[in-house]
């Protein structure tokens, strides 16, 4: 048994594609999977190009002597051969300050970056090793036939099945959701920049529903139409931009955008779907990138399991037993979750199973006291490892190639660091 969901388009007048997925029984033994059935996307992984990048770097260096920005930004521009965002921290008279956050965009190797910050030191003198205070690192899978609608089904497939463990439901900002607003307007070429118009505010829409006392109840967010879709030409957003981990997922078809409104237009061959995770405030230190010097011996292949990480539902299967009140009742709530999971993926049937765990909580009382009026007994159901939501099982096939990048970019690292002398990377 298949199943189908469109892949709508939002910001242009084009027909939507559809992504199938496949009923295949899960071959796991545990008590929470066994017996079921997971619906995996119709895709073939193999047909994509992976690739691991570091997008940015934010490093926080504490300087012997106070300085304005521009006299660090000319140690930087000759080895980053491009213009450096700089912050001074607590600037005095003059914009002096004696501490500075630098990003690095598209930063070089580990070990240039090693190099960099000698340059620093031997101009100003540290009081303290460089501190990473926020990375970007993202994946970008490059369709080998280079269309469109072979991007359009990878997005679809990893829209409907990104985990992440945080909590994006508390906060509203944090919430899945789609940006497809136009950010930038302008064309620029690579070579020459061109000064566009202002950018506009991009729309956006909340893939779940969420209890707010008034008009959405707990029974609503069971209901499936509550839910939506994100569109394939937006932006899906997990967490809020100032939260420590937020992950995006977008078809990439513009690079190099900028406040005045420009942007670069890239050519068929370098459009791209991409996985984007920034992490800051507490996280870099959380899984060990502290002083810049953490980078040498980091394990990029542990970021696949902590955020570029994929999960299918799993479905009850129909024993086709003789139809009965609470069997038909069974086979809607699946009928219903199948239809969430087409929506709003994996995170939005965790929002719907747990709202419906919520609303059984709430109703149990009343249930059993009409149950005891009507002399009946409320069956006994077992919920081994269901937890606040359905069991889920690992989407392997694309955690794998997750995983495969994420070891490539820690690869070139080390033969980086192999090449400019230094001990090698694990």
């Amino acid at each position: 048994m298949n199943i189908s969901t469109p892949l709508p388009y939002l910001k242009s007048i084009r027909a939507p594609g559809a992504l199938t997925f496949v009923a295949k029984q899960t071959t796991l033994k545990q008590v929470r999977v066994k017996d079921r059935i997971i619906f995996e996307p119709v895709i073939d992984l193999d047909a994509f190009r992976f690739h691991a990048v570091i997008d940015w770097i934010d490093v926080k260096v504490a300087l012997g002597r106070p300085t304005q920005h521009q006299h660090v930004q000319t140690v930087l521009a000759p080895m980053l051969k491009r213009t450096s965002y700089i912050v001074a921290k607590n600037a005095g008279p003059g914009s002096v300050a004696d501490s500075f956050v630098i990003r690095i965009q598209e930063p070089p190797p580990v070990a240039t970056l090693m190099g960099i910050a000698e340059a620093l030191e031997d101009e100003f003198g540290f009081t303290a090793p460089p501190v990473i205070t926020a990375i970007e690192i993202s994946i970008d899978a490059s369709p080998k036939d280079g269309r469109a609608e072979s991007r359009a089904l990878l997005l679809g497939a990893m829209q409907r099945t990104i985990f992440t463990g945080r909590d994006i439901t508390s906060n509203r900002n944090s919430r899945p959701r789609t940006v497809f607003g136009k950010k930038a307007t302008k064309t620029v070429s690579p070579v020459v920049a061109v000064a566009g118009s202002a950018k506009t505010t991009p729309k956006s829409f909340c893939l779940i529903p969420w209890p707010n006392n008034k008009t959405i109840t707990e029974a609503a967010c069971i209901r499936p139409e509550r839910y939506r879709t994100p569109a394939i030409d937006g932006t899906m957003y997990l967490g809020a931009e100032d939260d420590d981990v937020m992950i995006k997922l977008m078809d990439k078809i513009i690079d190099t955008q900028h406040v005045n409104g420009t942007f670069v237009a890239l050519t068929d061959n370098r459009k791209r779907v991409r996985v984007e995770v920034t992490l800051q405030g507490e996280e870099p230190a959380r899984i060990g990138l502290t002083d810049l010097a953490s980078l040498q011996g980091f394990k990029f292949t542990r970021l696949q399991g902590e955020y570029f990480q994929f999960k299918l539902p799993t479905f009850v299967v129909d024993d086709g037993s003789a139809p009965s009140a609470t069997g038909l009742a069974k086979a809607m709530h699946q009928a219903n979750r199948k239809i969430v999971f087409q929506k709003a993926g994996t995170v939005g049937l965790m929002v719907m199973d747990a709202a419906r765990i919520r609303w059984r909580a709430t109703e149990m009382p009343n249930m059993k006291k009409t149950l005891g009026l009507m002399g009946l007994k409320r069956k006994k159901t077992n919920r081994v490892g269901t937890g606040t939501t359905e069991a889920l099982t690992s989407y392997s096939a694309l955690n794998k190639k997750m995983a495969l990048a994420l070891r490539d970019l820690g690869h070139r690292e080390a033969r980086a660091f192999k090449k400019k002398g230094g001990p090698a990377i694990s």
